[in-house]
């Protein structure tokens, strides 16, 4: 159940799987009260009855003991069972969320991409960096990235003047990929 908290991607999922979690805890804390109260010696089993009475709001006054120790007995475990499906629950919607987003793009974190771009007059005089994508003077180097970006970020790194219209660097930072 810990390795899921790795694989959360949103806020919806982390809450869902938080509830899960403190439901189980809870439904774990009224099991422990049943066997606490299925251990206590006979004699103080009565007081014991009408403590978990109390705290689970329910009216046995005036019934037999016995009666009173089987009611709260039933309650204890609908009260356990139910909060152990309400956690189920949670923790279905979890794990659902969990996948959803595994395999979504949506919502997914990507990592940016960059790009160096050289734009001049020819790739061959040793003004562009290599390993850079080549435009000549007349491409628009906002039109290249928009092919490859939903959204960027572009920085000029370099320009010298000279020739048909000189030479450009830019660093193009793709922060979403198409």
């Amino acid at each position: 159940m810990w390795d899921a908290i790795l694989g959360i991607k949103t806020e919806l999922g982390l809450i869902a799987f938080a509830i899960a979690v403190a439901l189980l805890w809870y439904r774990a804390r009224l099991s422990e009260r049943l066997k606490v109260i299925q251990s206590v010696p006979e004699a103080q089993r009565l007081d014991a009855v009408e403590a978990l009475a109390e705290y689970l709001h329910i009216d046995v006054s005036g019934l037999p003991d016995d009666l009173k120790y089987k009611i709260v007995l039933e309650q204890l475990k609908i009260k356990s069972n139910r909060e152990m499906m309400i956690g189920g629950i949670f923790l279905t919607i979890a794990l659902g969320l969990i996948g959803a987003s595994l395999f979504s793009p949506v919502g997914r974190a990507s990592a940016s991409v960059e790009y160096v771009v050289c734009q001049g007059e020819t790739r061959r005089d040793g003004n562009c960096p290599n390993g850079s994508t080549f435009l000549s003077c007349g491409e628009d180097v906002d039109a290249w990235a928009s092919e490859r970006c939903a959204e960027f970020k572009k920085t000029r790194t370099y320009q010298t003047h000279g020739g048909m219209c000189g030479y450009e660097t830019y660093k193009v930072t793709c922060t979403k990929v198409i």
